[in-house]
Protein backbone atom coordinates (compact mmCIF):
# COMPACT_ATOMS: atom_id res chain seq x y z
CA UNK A 1 0.00 0.00 0.00
CA UNK A 2 1.64 3.16 -0.99
CA UNK A 3 0.03 6.71 0.70
CA UNK A 4 -0.43 9.11 -2.82
CA UNK A 5 -1.81 11.90 -0.95
CA UNK A 6 -2.64 13.21 2.66
CA UNK A 7 -4.27 16.23 4.44
CA UNK A 8 -5.35 17.59 8.08
CA UNK A 9 -8.98 17.75 8.61
CA UNK A 10 -8.99 20.16 11.47
CA UNK A 11 -12.53 19.59 12.28
CA UNK A 12 -13.11 23.33 12.77
CA UNK A 13 -16.03 24.31 14.70
CA UNK A 14 -16.43 21.30 16.68
CA UNK A 15 -14.16 20.35 19.88
CA UNK A 16 -12.90 17.28 18.00
CA UNK A 17 -9.40 16.51 17.37
CA UNK A 18 -8.10 16.59 13.97
CA UNK A 19 -7.56 14.15 11.78
CA UNK A 20 -5.83 12.63 8.50
CA UNK A 21 -7.46 12.23 5.50
CA UNK A 22 -5.50 9.98 3.25
CA UNK A 23 -5.37 8.80 -0.67
CA UNK A 24 -3.84 5.16 -1.11
CA UNK A 25 -3.04 2.92 -3.83
CA UNK A 26 -5.22 0.51 -2.90
CA UNK A 27 -5.62 -1.78 0.52
CA UNK A 28 -5.11 -4.99 1.45
CA UNK A 29 -8.24 -7.64 1.08
CA UNK A 30 -9.25 -8.38 4.65
CA UNK A 31 -8.38 -12.02 3.58
CA UNK A 32 -5.05 -11.38 3.74
CA UNK A 33 -4.62 -10.06 7.00
CA UNK A 34 -3.32 -12.18 10.09
CA UNK A 35 -4.08 -11.88 13.12
CA UNK A 36 -2.67 -11.31 16.63
CA UNK A 37 -4.50 -11.99 19.87
CA UNK A 38 -3.71 -9.98 23.19
CA UNK A 39 -6.67 -11.03 25.90
CA UNK A 40 -10.32 -9.62 23.96
CA UNK A 41 -8.07 -7.28 21.48
CA UNK A 42 -7.31 -8.73 17.52
CA UNK A 43 -4.83 -7.19 15.67
CA UNK A 44 -3.03 -7.18 12.00
CA UNK A 45 -1.06 -5.25 9.90
CA UNK A 46 -0.32 -5.15 6.18
CA UNK A 47 1.72 -2.96 3.75
CA UNK A 48 0.83 -0.07 6.93
CA UNK A 49 -2.93 -0.77 7.07
CA UNK A 50 -3.67 -1.67 10.14
CA UNK A 51 -7.57 -3.27 11.71
CA UNK A 52 -8.32 -4.87 14.71
CA UNK A 53 -11.85 -5.90 16.68
CA UNK A 54 -12.63 -6.21 20.72
CA UNK A 55 -14.35 -9.79 20.90
CA UNK A 56 -14.69 -11.19 24.53
CA UNK A 57 -17.88 -13.06 23.61
CA UNK A 58 -20.68 -12.89 20.88
CA UNK A 59 -22.11 -9.65 20.63
CA UNK A 60 -24.51 -7.06 18.51
CA UNK A 61 -21.49 -5.28 17.01
CA UNK A 62 -21.45 -4.57 13.22
CA UNK A 63 -25.27 -5.85 13.22
CA UNK A 64 -24.36 -9.08 14.69
CA UNK A 65 -22.08 -9.49 11.78
CA UNK A 66 -19.83 -12.50 11.65
CA UNK A 67 -15.61 -11.82 10.78
CA UNK A 68 -14.06 -14.62 9.80
CA UNK A 69 -9.94 -14.49 10.70
CA UNK A 70 -7.36 -16.43 10.44
CA UNK A 71 -4.60 -15.58 12.87
CA UNK A 72 -0.77 -15.63 12.38
CA UNK A 73 -0.30 -19.16 13.17
CA UNK A 74 -3.07 -20.51 10.83
CA UNK A 75 -5.33 -20.91 12.70
CA UNK A 76 -9.27 -19.91 12.31
CA UNK A 77 -11.57 -17.42 14.77
CA UNK A 78 -14.72 -16.88 13.93
CA UNK A 79 -15.80 -13.50 15.64
CA UNK A 80 -19.60 -13.07 15.83
CA UNK A 81 -20.94 -9.46 16.33
CA UNK A 82 -17.01 -8.14 17.58
CA UNK A 83 -16.98 -4.62 18.68
CA UNK A 84 -14.84 -2.15 16.36
CA UNK A 85 -11.79 0.03 19.13
CA UNK A 86 -9.43 2.73 18.21
CA UNK A 87 -5.69 3.35 17.62
CA UNK A 88 -4.86 4.21 21.26
CA UNK A 89 -5.86 1.23 23.04
CA UNK A 90 -4.05 -0.87 20.38
CA UNK A 91 -1.21 1.39 21.22
CA UNK A 92 -1.66 1.00 25.37
CA UNK A 93 -1.51 -2.68 25.17
CA UNK A 94 1.82 -3.23 23.02
CA UNK A 95 0.40 -2.94 19.75
CA UNK A 96 1.36 -0.59 16.71
CA UNK A 97 2.23 2.28 16.86
CA UNK A 98 -1.33 3.11 14.83
CA UNK A 99 -3.25 6.00 14.64
CA UNK A 100 -7.04 6.26 13.06
CA UNK A 101 -7.50 7.71 9.91
CA UNK A 102 -9.94 8.50 7.18
CA UNK A 103 -8.83 6.46 4.14
CA UNK A 104 -9.70 6.29 0.40
CA UNK A 105 -8.52 4.32 -2.55
CA UNK A 106 -10.30 7.35 -4.91
CA UNK A 107 -8.88 10.18 -6.44
CA UNK A 108 -12.47 11.32 -7.18
CA UNK A 109 -13.61 10.63 -3.47
CA UNK A 110 -10.41 12.52 -2.26
CA UNK A 111 -11.00 15.43 -4.15
CA UNK A 112 -14.52 16.00 -3.36
CA UNK A 113 -13.08 15.64 0.51
CA UNK A 114 -16.88 12.98 1.51
CA UNK A 115 -17.02 9.10 1.25
CA UNK A 116 -14.15 8.26 3.10
CA UNK A 117 -13.94 5.30 5.10
CA UNK A 118 -12.87 5.28 9.04
CA UNK A 119 -9.34 3.12 9.26
CA UNK A 120 -5.97 2.55 10.53
CA UNK A 121 -2.62 2.71 9.42
CA UNK A 122 0.70 1.99 11.29
CA UNK A 123 2.00 5.45 12.26
CA UNK A 124 5.50 4.69 9.91
CA UNK A 125 3.49 4.60 7.07
CA UNK A 126 2.46 8.28 7.56
CA UNK A 127 6.00 9.12 9.12
CA UNK A 128 7.74 7.94 5.92
CA UNK A 129 5.49 10.19 3.68
CA UNK A 130 4.70 12.90 6.16
CA UNK A 131 6.60 15.72 3.59
CA UNK A 132 3.58 14.72 1.29
CA UNK A 133 0.90 15.55 3.86
CA UNK A 134 -1.02 19.24 3.37
CA UNK A 135 -1.36 21.26 6.82
CA UNK A 136 -3.28 24.10 4.72
CA UNK A 137 -2.50 27.68 5.76
CA UNK A 138 -3.89 27.83 8.97
CA UNK A 139 -6.49 26.66 11.35
CA UNK A 140 -9.53 28.76 11.52
CA UNK A 141 -11.25 28.99 14.71
CA UNK A 142 -14.98 29.06 13.35
CA UNK A 143 -17.18 28.64 16.67
CA UNK A 144 -20.42 26.67 17.07
CA UNK A 145 -23.35 27.53 19.38
CA UNK A 146 -22.40 29.64 22.31
CA UNK A 147 -19.48 31.63 20.69
CA UNK A 148 -19.95 35.01 19.26
CA UNK A 149 -18.59 36.12 15.75
CA UNK A 150 -16.10 38.22 17.74
CA UNK A 151 -14.61 35.23 19.25
CA UNK A 152 -13.73 33.69 15.69
CA UNK A 153 -10.05 33.37 15.14
CA UNK A 154 -7.41 32.52 12.60
CA UNK A 155 -3.85 30.99 13.04
CA UNK A 156 -1.91 31.44 10.06
CA UNK A 157 0.72 28.74 9.48
CA UNK A 158 3.50 30.65 8.25
CA UNK A 159 5.83 29.34 5.44
CA UNK A 160 8.24 26.56 5.93
CA UNK A 161 5.66 25.19 8.59
CA UNK A 162 5.60 21.37 8.30
CA UNK A 163 3.31 17.95 9.33
CA UNK A 164 4.68 16.29 12.36
CA UNK A 165 2.77 14.52 15.08
CA UNK A 166 1.65 15.02 18.74
CA UNK A 167 2.08 12.14 21.16
CA UNK A 168 -0.47 12.41 23.80
CA UNK A 169 -0.24 10.83 27.49
CA UNK A 170 -3.08 8.40 25.98
CA UNK A 171 -1.04 6.99 23.47
CA UNK A 172 -2.91 8.92 20.84
CA UNK A 173 -1.02 10.43 18.10
CA UNK A 174 -2.68 14.07 17.04
CA UNK A 175 -1.63 16.20 14.00
CA UNK A 176 0.32 19.14 14.96
CA UNK A 177 2.10 21.82 13.14
CA UNK A 178 5.82 22.13 13.61
CA UNK A 179 6.58 26.46 12.87
CA UNK A 180 9.52 27.79 11.48
CA UNK A 181 10.74 29.23 14.49
CA UNK A 182 10.47 25.97 16.44
CA UNK A 183 7.55 25.73 18.44
CA UNK A 184 4.84 22.73 17.78
CA UNK A 185 1.33 24.19 17.12
CA UNK A 186 -1.32 21.95 18.54
CA UNK A 187 -5.08 22.14 18.61
CA UNK A 188 -6.06 21.97 21.95
CA UNK A 189 -9.56 20.16 23.35
CA UNK A 190 -8.32 18.85 26.46
CA UNK A 191 -9.02 22.35 28.67
CA UNK A 192 -11.96 23.43 27.06
CA UNK A 193 -14.68 24.63 29.14
CA UNK A 194 -17.61 26.23 27.98
CA UNK A 195 -16.77 26.47 24.64
CA UNK A 196 -17.82 24.18 21.96
CA UNK A 197 -15.20 25.55 19.40
CA UNK A 198 -11.36 25.18 19.89
CA UNK A 199 -7.70 26.92 20.67
CA UNK A 200 -4.53 26.00 19.37
CA UNK A 201 -2.32 26.01 22.40
CA UNK A 202 1.88 26.54 21.15
CA UNK A 203 4.39 24.34 22.98
CA UNK A 204 7.98 24.07 22.57
CA UNK A 205 9.23 21.44 20.25
CA UNK A 206 11.46 18.80 22.18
Amino acid sequence: MKLLKAKVDWAEEYANDPTIKILVDGMPKLSDLRYHQKGSLYYSELDGYVNFYYYNSPGRGFGNRSFELVMANGEKKTLKGPFSSKAAIMNETGFGPCLDVSIIDSLTSYERGYTFYAGHVTLDFIERSKHIVEIGEGYHKKCGSGVTKSQEEFVEFPKGSSFIFYKQHDECYSPAVLLPDGEVWVKNIREETTYRCSDLSAEQST
